[in-house]
């Protein structure tokens, strides 16, 4: 969990630790770092060492997956208009394609990609999304569904899908988006997943328990607002954690 040293020590080993210092800083500016420009210098300088790593390695699957990752989360901390000009999506897009190309079950690719198209889907609508990114609400449900199969005990994939159906659908998939984060929840987390689940159980029964009881009480799902934890392109889990489907 000390990912400001994992990220010193990964530097300071060179190219052989780039991929350990892109991971340690991309988690550390996304979930740890309070200073928005210090976050932005941590995630510009964690694609360029992956970048590196694939550079020198260019049949590592995680030197690409860690550039979408760490774009990804950078491309949160400008306007949609920013980074699709700035060509983040076109990148994203071309990375995680190469590392499951390498690499055909990496699960947090699938859920990485999923959230692609549920983004781009949800900022710029279908129709430019499909013409101009190539993204779309049926290739993202197939790239969640992919990683489940894949990793079915995986907490954030489980996370990330019910993100993905709320940017996709809004109020429609509320019920079914509440039974996935409620699945997540019921992980046991481990490592950097263990930020992702916390985040449900406190969506779920802390933040907001007036409005998420009062929805109980009616039998209607509690507004999107209320249960979504945060969705982003790239926030597919680190280190998977396994979970029991509740009862």
């Amino acid at each position: 969990g000390d990912f400001e040293q994992a990220w010193q020590e990964g530097a300071a080993l060179g190219p052989l630790g780039a991929l350990v210092a892109a991971k340690a800083a991309t988690v550390h500016a996304s979930y740890l770092e309070p200073d928005g420009p210090r976050a932005v210098a941590l995630l510009t300088e964690a694609a360029k060492r992956a970048t590196a790593a694939a550079a020198l390695a260019a049949e590592l699957p995680n030197a690409y997956y860690f550039q979408a990752y760490a774009i990804g989360r950078l491309s949160q901390r400008v306007s949609i208009a920013n980074a699709l000009a700035a060509g983040h999506a076109t990148r994203i897009r071309a990375c995680l394609e190469r590392t499951l190309a390498l690499e055909p079950k990496h699960a947090d690719a699938e859920i990485a990609f999923g959230l692609f198209h549920a983004e781009i889907v949800g900022k710029v609508g279908a129709l430019a999304a499909r013409f101009t990114y190539g993204a779309s609400a049926d290739a993202a449900l197939q790239h969640f569904k992919a990683a489940l199969k894949l990793d079915p005990g995986s907490a954030v994939a489980h996370m990330e899908y019910a993100n993905g159906l709320l940017l996709l659908r809004g109020e429609r998939a509320q019920k079914e988006a509440r039974v996935l984060y409620e699945r997540a929840a019921a992980c046991r987390p481990r490592a950097v997943a263990g930020y992702r689940a916390g985040a449900c159980r406190a969506q779920l029964t802390v933040a907001a328990p007036s409005r998420v009881s009062s929805s109980s009480r009616s039998n209607s799902a509690p507004n999107a607002s209320t249960i979504r934890c945060g969705s982003s392109i790239s926030r597919a889990s680190l280190i998977s954690p396994k979970c029991t489907s509740p009862a």
